[in-house]
């Protein structure tokens, strides 16, 4: 199968020239060059073999990665910088990441440069590639729009992508006040887990601009994660942890579900369980304490 390839730009990170190119007209980027801003070993090669052994069950060929050989290699090499160095131009297969390819290794990785970098890809690169994909798509006549080479010829007025930019980090901001605000009156005791459930969600409708309903909490109904129910018994949170698993209820439909949170140091992501009040006096019964509101 004829595949169309083309150069899109380059960007500069700490230093380090990394390039986005087209494939089929969506955007790839060359596995050893994200390695290398990650500080991979062998100038970023190490990653290349992580996607293929250790993480080959989260990275499908065909969705988030692509290996070129043969004519497709030799194609995607034509379009190559003259001074381009993200690989050996000897190298007769190239493995290359597709959007959702790169988003998943930034989430895998236990480099430390992991959360910069995907910070600075999401303002730098994905906003340039929206901002290019608007304008290149042109007028919805139905017609088909000219094919254009060089993205940067038909970027939008300096006006426009400054509104863009400022529409985007507006609603960074508003996420980032709203989940670090919750946070902190969660953690002052100011709120229940049932209400910082559902700040967390309407934090992550802000920065997605559009309605999660799923993810709501279930209205009037509250959640109580292991350590509040610990801080009730007067035990510790592991001891509660213990209970919880001989009882069997961690994971239970109607007693527990499972919840997604983003810590705020280094924005890694955590799965915990959350337990309703049903569950909440099991555990109590079960390490010997009493609800508060029964025992008054």
């Amino acid at each position: 199968m004829t595949r169309t390839v083309g150069h899109a730009f380059d960007t500069v990170y700490g230093g380090i020239r990394f390039d986005t190119f087209l494939l089929d007209d969506a955007p790839v980027w060359v596995a050893c060059e994200i390695g290398h801003l990650l500080d991979y070993a062998d100038r970023g090669s190490r990653l290349c073999t992580l996607v293929r052994t250790d993480w080959r069950d989260d990275f499908a060929e065909g969705t988030e990665f692509h290996v070129l050989a043969g004519v497709r290699l030799a194609a995607f090499k034509e379009v190559f910088p003259p001074d381009f160095e993200g690989v050996d131009r000897r190298a007769s297969k190239l493995l290359v990441l597709t959007r959702s390819g790169l988003e998943r290794v930034l989430l895998k990785s236990d480099k430390p440069e992991r959360v910069p970098l995907r910070k600075f890809i999401e303002r730098n690169v994905f906003l340039r590639l929206a901002l290019d994909a608007a304008t290149i798509a042109g007028p919805a006549t139905g017609a088909e729009p000219p094919r254009v080479t060089d993205p940067v010829a038909v970027l939008p007025t300096r006006d426009a992508r400054l509104a863009d930019e400022l529409l985007l980090k507006r609603c960074i901001f508003r996420s980032s006040f709203l989940r670090d605000t919750i946070r902190v009156l969660h953690a002052l005791g100011m709120t229940d887990d049932t209400a910082r459930a559902a700040y967390e969600v309407r934090a992550a409708e802000i920065a997605l601009d559009e309605e999660l309903p799923d993810l709501r909490p279930v209205a009037n109904e509250r959640w109580f994660t292991a350590n509040s129910i610990a801080r009730e018994t007067g035990m510790s949170p592991a001891v509660v942890s213990r209970v919880i698993s001989a009882l069997g209820i961690r994971g239970a439909p109607g007693l527990s579900r499972e919840v997604v949170t983003v810590t705020s140091d280094d924005e890694k992501t955590v799965r915990s369980f959350v337990y309703n009040a049903r569950a909440r006096d099991l555990i109590l019964a079960a390490c010997g304490a009493t609800p508060p509101e029964r025992a008054a």
